[in-house]
C-alpha cells in the first residue's frame, strides 16, 4: 500500500485552541473543515491485520488552569456536515494528569458502519487547556510507522 499526504491525513493542533465542547479537529489550512471524504468506495485500507492500518493518537504536554479532561472520538456520517454521526471509536474521558503524555494506537475497524465521511472530534470538559498539543495520524501499520520531523509529528 502506498501512502501519500492525500491519503494519510494528519492533524496536529495546540490544545489551547480547543473550547469546552465537542469539536471537530481541523488541521491548519484544511478547506474541508477536518472532514475526510472517503468517496463512494469508502476505502481507507480496511483489511484485517493485527498491527494496522491504524490511527496514532498522541497528546503531549497538556496543561490547564483547572482540571481539564478530553476524549477523542472517530465519527462517520453519510453527509459532509456530519449530521447524524455514528461513533466508530472513542478513547473515553482522559484526565489532565494522563494527558501530559498520552499515546494510543487504534486499529481501523473492518466494519460496514463506515460511511462516506469521517472525522476526529475532541470532547473537552471541566476546564480549557492552556498548553500542549494533540496529534492524530493515519498510519499503514505500527511496524513500519515512522515519525518524520518534516510532517510536524511529535
Amino acid at each position: 500500500m502506498i501512502i501519500d499526504k492525500l491519503m494519510s491525513p494528519a492533524i496536529r493542533l495546540p490544545l489551547s485552541g480547543l473550547t469546552i465542547s465537542t469539536q471537530t479537529l481541523v488541521p491548519p489550512g484544511d478547506g474541508q473543515a477536518g472532514v475526510i471524504d472517503l468517496g463512494v468506495a469508502r476505502n481507507i485500507g480496511m483489511m484485517s491485520k493485527s498491527n494496522g492500518p491504524a490511527w496514532e493518537l498522541n497528546v503531549r504536554g497538556a496543561t490547564s488552569g483547572g482540571a481539564a479532561t478530553m476524549a477523542l472520538q472517530l465519527i462517520t456520517s453519510a453527509s459532509s456536515g456530519l449530521g447524524s454521526p455514528t461513533t466508530l471509536f472513542t478513547t473515553g474521558v482522559t484526565t489532565l494528569a494522563n494527558l501530559v503524555k498520552f499515546d494510543q494506537f487504534f486499529i481501523v475497524p473492518d466494519s460496514d458502519a463506515v460511511l462516506r465521511y469521517i472525522a476526529w472530534q475532541a470532547i473537552v470538559a471541566t476546564a480549557v487547556f492552556t498548553g500542549g498539543t494533540v496529534s492524530v495520524e493515519y498510519v499503514a501499520d505500527m511496524r513500519r510507522y515512522r515519525a518524520y520531523t518534516a510532517q510536524g509529528n511529535r
